[in-house]
């Protein structure tokens, strides 16, 4: 778990963070550098349209699978519940619907919006510096 917990410090600083927890503690899987569609999964709470089960399969591979819970059309917004306590979703999640990234902006004056755009890039510079002084890691496709 140290390497997980690295890397969400580091991400911390990022736009984006692409860590999956596996179901029962079995560790986690970063799709940040090496991944596929599935990282841009979103996330719901009340709606998840998927699921996901981890399973280890007779050739020795592990896989996690996504598990469609309804027939949908080309185009559904696929989402799964990322299992985050209620009360944090309201703040870490009022950007990722139109209506409530408006309200989430409405609640800041302009003031305030600069400095959290100059602290962003700041924390994306950071990021950036701890990434190139970061040791090469190897890593496996999984999928």
């Amino acid at each position: 778990m140290e390497e997980t917990e690295r890397r969400d410090e580091l991400y911390k600083f990022a736009a984006n963070n692409y860590l999956f927890q596996l179901p029962n503690g079995q560790g986690n899987l970063d799709g940040a550098l090496i991944g596929n569609a599935t990282r841009f999964v979103n996330h719901s709470s009340e709606n998840p349209n998927l699921s996901t089960t981890y399973r280890n399969m007779l050739n020795g591979n592990s896989h996690i699978l996504f598990i469609a819970e309804m027939d949908m059309k080309a185009g559904t917004e696929v989402t799964i519940d990322y299992g985050y306590p209620k009360e944090c979703e309201k703040v870490m999640f009022t950007y990722n619907h139109e209506k409530k990234a408006q309200k989430y902006i409405d609640e800041y004056d302009e003031e305030c919006q600069e400095i959290e755009k100059e602290q962003r890039k700041k924390n994306r510079k950071r990021f950036a510096q701890r990434i190139k002084a970061s040791p090469p890691r190897k890593t496996r496709r999984v999928c």
